[in-house]
């Protein structure tokens, strides 16, 4: 081979990054292979910014954000839609974000934050934007970083809300130390988890997913923070204090509150058992100050209580500086001016209700429902008919009230329950009453009351508890070979007073193509409603990968989830999963010789490169006849290599002729990996670009077949290349 030839190859080398004959290349060490894109938006307003899927006063803005989440369960964030979403909010460069293992809960003051630190990153001007496989897609995201994840945080992000991420660090969830007083925090949503509006989200990589994006949201300026608190104080009839004997809860609306169920604003002033006071806080931003002249006021009312009625409300500034009013007769409550650092108390009064000499209400736990019928039997005259349903739980709903007047003595009460389905079944479980000391007969579903003196106020609260029977099975298939999955099941929408925990299951199976059911923590008595399953996370295979194939309870989310809802009419449900194996696809290179192989007195090279880092090097020694072959595996997504001859181990006075044949689709030059192109009569040898896809075996046979020069041949003792490829 002639150094002319010598120094061309070296050339091409270096512009398609393969290694040199005389000094190969080290592989570098191998990543965790799972990234996650951090951007950070500046917002003019809370209103320009989406919600999450959960509407509900876990959400630490200050004022309550814009338009619903454009997101469905499990669907993952993606940056299509956060500009759709999102059109007036800019990009905030130099943003820190805090990785860790755990949390904290916060409030719109004091922001949710990290534990367990084992990571941070900070945005840039911008970053190239990857798809989901951690490709280049060719565009770039502005205020935004990219980072891979180590190897114990990809082994966190495999196990369900392990992993977690804020913005800001843990003691300045801000950035003030950077950004002094100009941010208030508004959203965050980072790969399918967008539930909650806090600053604490958690990161999970469906299968096939190898990328995912975390976006958070801050508005400039930020209003100053104060505190709203709405207190409960239950009287008897003369004013004075009066201790409940269970636990009620009063009902309220308004826009102090975030949540959109059942109502929207709607939110619960408790008061418990053996107490005549309660309260609930919310920190929301100033309005009505130089600093907020244009945001709305802060208003709430009280809704009916079954049983109980407000005889009077007032509000007291800590600072005396805020401005209040209560309309008489609705009991509104509007606070046209909330001034930073303040603490507004505004305490509802109320009497059970004494309309009559008995009043009866109704309230359910685990559920609302009905109709709950009542007959009520007076100590003279005929029973009387009654019915009511709850829209609500731990809400009462009023039933009846007897006319004062009636008859002194002993009330009986009977109820009727609805009757028992495939969601569950009601119970009485207790009945309280105010005035009166009730004769129970729970299981008989009756009560009864002695009224012995003239307008002697009763009021009873009947309590019923929905006992769920509802389930969610889930099966485990696998084809191609058996494994073990874990699965998390998630409540979509949760009661706020007892959430479900996510629970947790694991399938191991046995026989390829036969199903196993899951087993971990129970998810039978589970309430009616909707549910996320996932299966997130399947034993490492060896020589190649798990793909979920099959879901027979719905369409498939994200790559690995699903979401079902559990109703009246379809209280179980059964979803099997089924994944197949797929083996790493492979790349296998031979190398033939043919014609005067006495005219090869050097050694043929083939070198290549693949786009997720591998490299390779045939050589066939001079002097040996071959065949030879070298195999490249562990492709688990589609990958493109670059393959060249840069060698062919020519004689002086020599010539080779160099033909490829392919199993697969070859080019020149792909994009993953650009190269120069080749002329096939330069005598540099040719490229080929080979995709691999996984579960394919690919093969790229190269064979050289030597002969003397050809006197007529102007570039003698250069390399001669087939110039088209064949597969």
């Amino acid at each position: 081979m002639s150094r002319r030839l010598v120094i061309a190859l070296v050339v091409l080398l270096a512009v398609v990054g393969l290694p040199t004959v005389e000094a190969p290349r080290a592989e570098a060490a191998t990543p965790s292979g799972l990234q996650v894109t951090l951007v950070a938006r500046s917002c003019p307003s809370y209103t320009a910014v989406t919600a999450n899927r959960a509407r509900n006063n876990i959400q630490e803005s200050l004022r309550d954000l814009g338009a619903d989440t454009l997101y469905a369960g499990g669907e993952p964030i993606s940056v299509a839609k956060e500009n759709a979403g999102q059109p007036t909010c800019t990009p905030i460069p130099n943003w820190a974000f805090t990785l860790g293992g755990g949390y904290t809960t916060g409030n719109p003051e004091n922001p949710s934050v990290v534990t367990g630190v084992n990571g941070s990153a900070t945005t840039a001007a911008s970053t190239p934007e990857l798809d989901k496989y951690g490709n280049e897609t060719g565009r770039s995201i502005a205020g935004a970083t990219t980072i891979t994840l180590t190897q114990q945080q990809a082994a966190l992000a495999a196990q369900a809300n392990r992993l977690w991420v804020q913005g800001g660090t843990p003691t300045d969830p801000l950035n003030d130390a950077t950004f002094p007083g100009v941010y208030g925090f508004a959203a965050l949503r980072c790969a399918i988890d967008n539930l909650n509006g806090d600053n604490v989200e958690w990161v999970s990589f469906p299968q096939g997913t190898s990328h995912v994006f975390c976006y958070a949201y801050y508005v400039t300026p930020p209003p100053g923070a104060a505190t709203i608190v709405v207190q409960k104080q239950t009287v008897d009839g003369q004013g004075a204090a009066l201790n409940v004997p269970q636990k009620v809860s009063f009902p309220f609306q308004g826009n102090v509150s975030y949540n959109d169920q059942p109502v929207q604003g709607a939110f619960d002033v408790a008061v418990a058992a053996g107490t005549s006071t309660g309260s609930t806080t919310f920190i929301r931003g100033e309005t009505g100050t130089p600093a907020s002249p244009n945001s709305p006021p802060w208003q709430f009312t009280e809704r009916s209580a079954g049983g109980w009625t407000v005889v009077g409300a007032t509000c007291v500034s800590e600072l005396g500086q805020s401005l209040f009013a209560v309309d008489p007769t609705t009991f509104e409550t509007t606070i046209t001016r909330l001034v930073e650092g303040d603490t507004v108390t505004c305490t509802y009064r109320n009497r059970p209700w004494q309309a009559g000499d008995l009043a009866l209400s109704k309230v359910t736990r685990n559920g609302e429902g009905g109709p709950f019928d009542f007959t009520v039997t007076p100590p003279s005259g005929s029973p009387v008919g009654f019915s009511a349903a709850t829209v609500e739980p731990d809400v009462p709903e009023l039933v009846t009230a007897v006319a004062a007047g009636s008859p002194l003595g002993l009330y009986t009460v009977t109820e009727q329950l609805p009757p028992a389905s495939g969601a569950g079944t009601w119970a009485m479980t207790d009945v309280d009453c105010l005035g009166a000391t009730p004769t129970l007969d729970l299981p008989n579903r009756t009560f009864s009351v002695n009224i012995t003196t003239d307008n002697q106020a009763v009021s009873c609260q009947v309590e019923n508890t929905f006992t769920p029977t509802a389930s969610i099975t889930i099966r485990k298939v696998t084809q191609g070979g058996v494994t073990t999955a874990d699965f998390n099941i998630t409540e979509l929408t949760p009661d706020e007073a007892d959430p479900l925990p996510t629970l947790n299951q694991s399938a191991t199976t046995v026989t390829p193509g036969v199903a196993v059911t899951a087993t971990g923590d129970p998810s039978t008595g589970l309430r009616l409603g909707s549910y996320q399953i996932y299966e997130t996370d399947l034993a490492a295979a060896t020589g190649g990968t798990w793909q979920l194939t099959g879901l027979d309870c719905g369409p498939i989310v994200d790559g690995s989830g699903v979401e079902v809802t559990l109703t009246e009419q379809s209280p179980h449900v059964t979803c099997t999963f089924t994944n197949t194996f797929v083996p790493d696809g492979s790349l296998t290179i031979t190398k033939a010789v043919g014609g005067d192989t006495s005219l090869r007195t050097g050694p043929v090279v083939i070198a290549g490169r693949c786009a997720d880092g591998q490299t390779f090097t045939l050589t066939a020694p001079a002097g040996e006849g071959g065949p030879w072959a070298t195999v490249v595996t562990g492709f688990r997504e589609p990958t493109t290599c670059i393959v060249a001859e840069v060698a062919s181990g020519v004689a002086p006075g020599g010539f080779v002729t160099t033909a490829w044949t392919a199993t697969a689709d070859v080019s020149g030059c792909p994009a993953a990996l650009p190269c120069d192109p080749v002329d096939p009569g330069s005598g540099q040898g040719m490229v080929a670009g080979v995709r691999v896809q996984p579960g394919q075996a690919v093969t790229l046979a190269v064979t050289d077949t030597y002969s003397p020069d050809d006197p007529g041949v102007a570039n003698a003792g250069a390399v001669s290349v087939t110039p088209a490829f064949t597969g």
